[in-house]
């Protein structure tokens, strides 16, 4: 028999991006808790966008925090071969302060939105990360148990991929993709973090 010839190669890739901004993202952090102290009983993710709008807006730094998440969601469109309007683009940001341990946040998308992003401002004490879910998981009938190649385990075999980001890193992925915060182990304002999404109407 004739050698038998493999040509091997990977369809529908994910595509994140791990960014460093160059802002103070102390002092966002300390304008977020004050806000969060003054206008909110609990200290988790702030959901209520007409709340939000009435003051993170008004941070220190945020309209170059907006600018830069902007550019970089065209930039992530553009590096995934996306055709969009970028003059009919639509942001929206919101804030997450956890102050309490065993807070969390579990797995969920932004459905209806095209790019996501979380950009940590404060993240010490043992204050957890994010997880995120691999785009066919819950497609597969069964789930074959993950084993190392060449001495680790490659991304292919993943169920799931934690990451903890350091202060001043944003981490950008498609919407579609699940992910959850795990839970907090410490009290305290440890993790402080200004989630956003992005969408453009096509």
């Amino acid at each position: 028999m004739a050698k038998i010839s493999v040509e091997r190669f990977h369809l529908f890739p994910t595509l994140f991006y791990k960014v460093k901004l160059p802002l103070p993202h102390e002092e966002m952090a300390e304008d977020l808790i004050k806000y969060h102290n003054d206008n909110t009983e609990e200290h988790q993710t702030a959901h209520n966008f007409d709340f939000q709008r009435e003051f993170i807006d008004h941070i220190r730094h945020f309209s170059n925090f907006k600018k830069a998440c902007i550019d970089l969601a065209a930039q992530y469109c553009k590096d995934q071969g996306w055709q969009v309007s970028k003059d009919k683009m639509i942001f929206g940001a919101w804030s997450n302060v956890h102050t309490k341990a065993g807070t969390q946040h579990g797995w969920h998308i932004h459905p209806r939105c095209i790019v996501s992003g979380t950009y940590y401002l404060r993240r010490e004490n043992g204050a957890s990360g994010i997880a995120f879910l691999r785009p066919d998981y819950q497609g597969l009938m069964h789930h074959p148990f993950p084993q190392k190649v060449n001495g680790s385990v490659p991304d292919t075999a993943m169920h799931d991929k934690d990451f903890e980001p350091e202060p001043g890193e944003m981490l950008m992925w498609p919407s579609h993709v699940n992910h959850k915060v795990p839970k907090q182990l410490n009290d305290g304002p440890n993790r402080i973090s200004i989630s956003w999404n992005v969408d453009y109407n096509r």
